[in-house]
């Protein structure tokens, strides 16, 4: 007898704000890394560390590698 779980949302707004903070972390995490190792040196496991999460909270909250990737270089 296994019954189906649906996955917990939270309407708060104080949840919403603290997933909102995070996301900005993460985002800003892995700019760091960027500009440190380069896109293509930086892991998922280097940016999850150094915001504190576990890896699959990257992957929760940024679906898309374009989410996280450097911004593109200035024109020379």
């Amino acid at each position: 007898m296994t019954a189906e779980v649906s996955p917990r949302r939270q309407h708060s707004p104080l949840r919403q704000a603290q997933a909102a903070a995070t996301r900005l972390r993460i985002i800003e995490a892995a700019h760091t890394e960027f500009e440190a190792r380069g896109y293509e040196g930086t892991r998922i496991e280097d940016v999850a560390a150094r915001v504190g999460v576990a890896v699959p909270t990257i992957y929760k909250t940024s679906p898309t590698s374009a989410t996280c990737s450097p911004p593109p270089s200035p024109p020379p």
